[in-house]
């Protein structure tokens, strides 16, 4: 019954992640046996994991029927990722700084409605806190003092304009005004990404962009896969949703999200330019990879001028140390760290390494980018280089 209601609301949820080549994905109505299979299919003999999966899909399916808009903009609840982020939240908040070992554990033993209630404040957004009542148990969570914000996503802040942010003397973002003190708390962007990335978040009418990203190129390419223009932009609409679990899957091929949730971002970057000039092309296969790694160089490189956090691991001198600080995808942990908004935000900087790609593109004698002949070139001939 509780798969059914996500699958009624157009929520197809997994288990396992891609990663371990092992993820499978309910899109369709199945009986209890044949789910439990499939459950213990991914987990093996881990029967405390098996039984939390199953757990999770109740909690999710009463969330849905009594809070839709939680689920906005998620088409597929990856259940090993929401566990993943519970366990990492647990051990965040509680005050003891679990390890995630313990934090698994403490998982493993929280109440029914303390399990529900963790994964509403995740879903949410919400601020909480763990009330620790001794080494081998959580009291219960509530929900920090009225004067904590509700912290919003990543996601969210797509959608709003750059602003007038600036940098401080120590490369610490400044919001809109606002002092260092309220606006810069280390790790709450990158943990945001992680949240948004793990839950599938995406902005509003994202895979109807991604349409027109990919009908002005020839493909793109996600995390080494080819997403190509033809024949998906003949055979499915925009707002398929066909398409978007096309689009979906080649995004959740990636394991770590808050690398994920970058990848959104640079798509978002190239439709701002596709709907600005709809008759322009973007040119060959985008790398979002590549385009990914010349704006973390970039970052990088104001790092160094400005002497900024990213000067202790990864902007060391005029020979940048890429990936010395061990981030996903050799990007610097204080580059996810970063806002997406405003003049030093994420998206500021993919949108300068785009425009930089596609000034270095040839162009016909009408202005346009010239653009290879996808049916008759491999991925790798015709991406912008």
């Amino acid at each position: 019954e509780a798969a059914a209601d996500l699958l009624v609301q157009q929520k197809q949820f997994t288990f396992g992640l891609s990663s371990s080549f092992i993820e499978v994905t309910i899109d369709t109505p199945r009986t209890s046996e044949e789910l439990k299979q499939k459950i213990f299919h991914v987990y093996g003999e881990d029967v405390g994991g098996a039984v939390l999966a199953q757990e999770l899909v109740i909690y999710l399916a009463m969330l849905i029927r009594s809070e839709p808009a939680l689920f906005q903009s998620m088409l597929r609840l990856r259940i090993c990722l929401i566990i993943q982020v519970m366990e990492s939240e647990l051990a965040r908040k509680t005050k003891s700084r679990l390890t995630v070992q313990d934090a698994s554990d403490r998982l493993m033993g929280l109440s029914p409605s303390e399990m529900k209630s963790l994964l509403h404040f995740i879903l949410s957004g919400k601020e909480f806190h763990v009330e620790d009542a001794g080494e081998d148990e959580v009291d219960h969570l509530s929900i920090v003092a009225a004067s904590h914000k509700q912290q919003p996503s990543a996601v969210l802040q797509l959608g709003k304009g750059t602003g007038e942010d600036a940098m401080d003397g120590e490369g610490h973002i400044l919001l809109n005004g606002e002092d260092e003190s309220e606006s810069y708390r280390q790790g709450q962007w990158q943990r945001r990404r992680q949240l948004d990335g793990a839950l599938n978040r995406v902005p509003v009418n994202f895979y109807q962009k991604v349409w027109k990203v990919l009908d002005q190129s020839d493909g793109i390419l996600i995390d080494g896969v080819h997403l190509p223009k033809h024949p998906i932009t003949n055979e499915m609409t925009a707002g398929e949703l066909k398409f978007a679990l096309e689009v979906e899957f080649k995004l959740n091929r990636v394991s770590e999200p808050e690398y994920r949730q970058f990848l959104v971002e640079a798509l978002m970057v190239l439709a701002i330019i596709a709907e600005h000039d709809p008759a322009q092309s973007l040119g060959g296969v985008l790398p979002l990879d590549k385009i990914i790694n010349d704006a973390n160089v970039i970052f990088l490189k104001d790092q160094v001028m400005f002497g900024g956090d990213a000067t202790q691991c990864c902007a060391v001198g005029a020979d940048l140390q890429i990936g010395q600080c061990n981030a996903p995808h050799k990007i610097c942990e204080h580059f996810y760290d970063s806002a997406p908004s405003g003049r030093y935000g994420t998206m500021s900087y993919i949108a300068q390494a785009v425009v930089s790609r596609l000034r270095n593109l040839p162009r016909s004698d009408t202005g346009n980018v010239d653009s290879p002949n996808a049916e008759h070139t491999s991925p790798s001939d015709c991406m912008i280089s």
